[in-house]
């Protein structure tokens, strides 16, 4: 596995009708569903795209910022996927884990996902 950011460039572009439903879609339901029927290279992608807004290499405004923070969903990004061995190990593990991970941050995708669909 790889955590370049020209990689992950082409993932999103490749992968950027699954990102756009999860960052539009206001109904968790169908969130859930959209997670739960994409295939593993959108997971990985998503997982990867965490890694470097986690770090802070893709800029997040601070509205969106303490809104994560709000959600109290921070520890969770920053334990699961900040450091390179954590997504690393996250990306090799089954499935089901990887969902299991993502579907804890269904309500915050929005605020996750806003550098890539808005302008800084």
């Amino acid at each position: 596995m790889n955590l370049n950011k020209d990689i992950l460039k082409s993932c999103l572009i490749r992968d950027k009708g699954f990102l756009k439903v999860l960052y539009q879609e206001p109904d968790f339901a169908k969130n859930r569903k959209t997670l739960q029927t994409a295939d593993d290279t959108e997971l990985n992608t998503l997982i990867k795209y965490l890694h470097f807004v986690s770090n802070g290499e893709i800029p997040t405004k601070k509205v969106n910022f303490e809104a994560i923070k709000e959600s109290k969903k921070q520890a969770l990004i920053t334990r699961k996927v900040e450091t390179k061995s954590h997504v690393l190990n996250l990306l090799k593990s089954p499935r089901v884990t990887k969902l299991k991970f993502l579907l804890q941050l269904i309500k915050i995708y929005s605020f996750l996902l806003y550098p890539l669909f808005n302008r800084q």
